[in-house]
């Protein structure tokens, strides 16, 4: 975990969400809700936006964490996006997708994920397409299910000094 203190996690996931211009921002997010209470969310942006969404969220990112989670932050972020594939044109990028997990198993992921490729043929894109991390088989197993395919897959090596991390970009044609 790269911020361990919950109240800096918070405040890191409360700036993204509220600041334009942010890959995890509400502009860019659909919620799912449940008798009011949010119970799961996508955030998803147009390949074009990519660079730009990419440096505004790492700088709110930091400027909500602190200092002393800066370096850890900017370390994590670069090694992710070594191990990340480019995203090709084409594409509506999912960011981030969430569950609570008391309400996993209802569909709701399902149907967020379809939003976002109804969305994403609506603007002419041609796939939606994402990231996850290797070792996460549950959402592996999820995406395979909604037709979701393997298309590349981007390891960074452990070093003395930084974790490994493999990531496995998949995609799913709208």
């Amino acid at each position: 975990m790269i911020v361990g203190d919950p109240a800096a996690r918070l405040r890191i996931a409360r700036a993204t969400y509220m600041a334009r211009g942010t890959a995890f921002g509400w502009e860019r997010s659909l919620v799912a809700e449940d008798g009011g209470r949010v119970v799961g969310m996508v955030a998803r942006f147009p390949q074009p936006e990519w660079g730009r969404v990419r440096l505004r969220t790492g700088a709110v990112m930091l400027g909500a964490a602190g200092a002393r989670y800066a370096v850890p932050l900017i370390r994590r972020g670069r090694l992710e996006e070594r191990a990340m594939a480019p995203i090709p044109p084409g594409r509506m990028y999912v960011m981030s997708l969430a569950v609570d997990p008391s309400c996993r198993g209802r569909g709701i992921g399902a149907r967020l994920v379809d939003a976002v490729t109804v969305e994403a043929r609506a603007g002419g894109l041609d796939a939606v397409a994402l990231d996850v991390a290797e070792q996460n088989s549950g959402a592996i197993r999820f995406y395979v299910r909604e037709g979701f395919t393997k298309v590349a897959e981007g390891r960074v090596p452990m070093t003395r000094t930084t974790p490994a991390v493999a990531m496995i970009r998949m995609e799913r044609g709208v």
